[in-house]
């Protein structure tokens, strides 16, 4: 078939710390489809600089402000103002070159992320015949009500905005059933059309290796230490577990997110909410590159990822792919990853006693953890092959050209 050209706006774009599942999706869709032939464009954060690697040109248009918090307010209220000029210029940008991209590089369809509604400004009226998708990964105040950072006023006005965003595409997407009903709650969506592609897998699937010696159980997270994904709902369950198991060992893989009021970082608040039997117990190995975390996997027992919501759940489908006993989240789309509960253990958030209970049945049955850890790799490697991710997304792809027409 004939190569398409898509552009895709991504909050952000890996190799980065603080990079979000939005960028992981990015660039895995970005290599699995020029490794099938199609040219893609990716505009995003960073240095403004053009990078091309075969047939993937990668567009970084501005960095992203960020305000330090321990300013005085009067510098944070300056800092604020010139951040919010800057973001609208850098979405004018984004604008500019997606109208560019079009009119110049015979780009056939764009998508783009609902999270800050990066592409607000683009007009797909201009384009009528170009395909303009937006991806439901989590809108940015669907997520702040499970992790507050800003006032409800303010959250409102950011939802109108995303919002008006969604409503304008072509088409939508979101990578999981378990989301559908809470966005359409929250973003006021109605009956809008939202079709269910899965998240592209990582392109080198992990051969399973046994992990070490049962005598020095490790309990293994990996994602960005933040609310969000359930890290204090953890930290309340580790003394309940080493209460039983207490030579288990728990790891926190991932970057650090800043907090406020008495402590500057999570990470921080997280180890002052130990016990202090606990706290030797607990290593916060913070980022880490890719061929690293591989091995964090293979020596994990039971991996843990407990987010108080999660569309979809990358590292979830990685520790799957290591063959891995898994405790994850019942609210959202980790349900549909470890398909309700057949492959992975479910605990429902924020409940420390359930997620205590569900680590300990692990820790505490091997042949258990064997059997879940096999459905687990067959699960993944089968439902979320990239073959059949990647067949059903450009299915689609050319579907909603044709619709455009």
């Amino acid at each position: 078939m004939t190569p398409l050209r898509i552009a895709f706006v991504s909050l952000d774009y890996p190799p980065d710390p603080k990079s979000t599942g939005i960028g992981t999706y990015t660039k895995l869709m970005a290599r699995h489809l020029t490794e099938r032939g199609h040219v893609i464009h990716v505009l995003t954060r960073g240095q403004k600089s053009y990078e091309q690697q075969g047939d993937l040109h990668l567009h970084r248009l501005g960095e992203r402000p960020d305000i330090p918090l321990e300013l005085g307010a009067l510098e944070v209220a300056r800092l604020a103002f010139s951040s919010a000029w800057s973001e609208l210029a850098y979405r004018r940008r984004i604008a500019r070159k997606l109208d560019s991209l079009v009119s110049t590089e015979g780009v056939q369809l764009v998508e783009s992320s609902d999270a800050f509604a990066d592409s607000y400004f683009y007009r797909p009226t201009r384009h009528p015949h170009i395909p303009f998708i937006i991806r439901l990964h989590t809108p940015f105040a669907v997520g702040e009500l499970f992790d507050r950072n800003i006032p409800e006023p303010v959250r409102w006005g950011v939802r109108a905005v995303e919002r008006r965003l969604i409503l304008r595409a072509s088409h939508v997407t979101i990578p999981s059933e378990g989301g559908k009903h809470l966005f359409r709650r929250e973003m006021r969506l109605g009956n809008l059309a939202l079709r269910t592609l899965s998240n592209p897998p990582p392109l080198i699937t992990p051969e399973p290796k046994a992990s070490s010696a049962e005598a020095a159980s490790e309990v293994l997270f990996v994602g960005r230490v933040t609310r969000f994904k359930g890290v204090e709902v953890l930290t309340e369950a580790i003394p309940k577990v080493l209460n039983r198991h207490p030579e288990t060992h728990f790891t926190f893989v991932g970057a650090d997110a800043p907090q406020t009021g008495e402590f500057t970082s999570t990470m921080a608040m997280l180890r002052a909410q130990l016990p202090e039997f606990a706290r030797d117990k607990v290593i916060f190995a913070g980022h880490v590159q890719r061929e690293e975390l591989d091995a964090y996997y293979a020596r994990a027992t039971v991996c843990v990822f407990p987010s108080l919501f999660e569309v979809f759940g990358y590292t979830c489908l990685e520790a799957m792919l290591h063959s891995k006993a898994i405790v994850g989240s019942a609210n959202g789309g980790m349900a549909d990853l470890l398909d309700d509960g057949r492959c992975g253990l479910l605990y429902e958030p924020p409940n420390a006693d359930d997620l205590s209970n569900k680590i300990l049945k692990l820790l505490g049955n091997a042949e258990l953890r064997r059997n879940l850890g096999n459905e687990a790799r067959r699960r993944a490697t089968t439902h979320f092959s990239a073959q059949q991710v990647m067949t059903e997304t450009l299915t689609f792809y050319r579907q909603a050209i044709q619709d455009c027409r």
